[in-house]
């Protein structure tokens, strides 16, 4: 095998970073790449069930996003890891307003939680 980062065409401007068996870390490879990452991860993050649900090839993902699930993995994987902080820090990328690594979830099971009265 070839040393260096493997890049993968499935992912546009991405490169392989991982080296578990079971999940491989993809990341942006370039600034414009890594700015719409970061783009999608704050709009993810709006949706809420995108952050902490699981991804499939729904409406959502192909006519909110234009990505597949697999992509949108790639940004959450990406983004929580703290790996799009330290690419984005690396190229010189500013991240938009309201970008974070771990956003906390205020829904359980899709629904919003609510405030106890009493």
């Amino acid at each position: 095998m070839p040393a260096g980062p493997a890049h993968d065409s499935r992912v546009r401007g991405a490169v392989d970073v991982g080296e578990a068996a079971t999940v491989k870390l993809r990341l942006p490879s370039t600034a414009a790449t890594t700015s719409q990452w970061a783009n999608t991860w704050v709009s993810m993050c709006a949706d809420g069930d995108l952050v902490h649900g699981p991804l499939n090839d729904d409406r959502l993902a192909r006519v909110r996003y234009d990505l597949s699930a697999r992509q949108l993995r790639n940004i959450r994987n990406a983004a929580t890891s703290g790996a799009l902080r330290r690419r984005a820090r690396e190229l010189g990328v500013q991240l938009p307003s309201g970008y974070v690594d771990s956003p906390s979830s205020r829904r359980i099971n899709g629904h919003p939680l609510t405030m106890a009265s009493g």
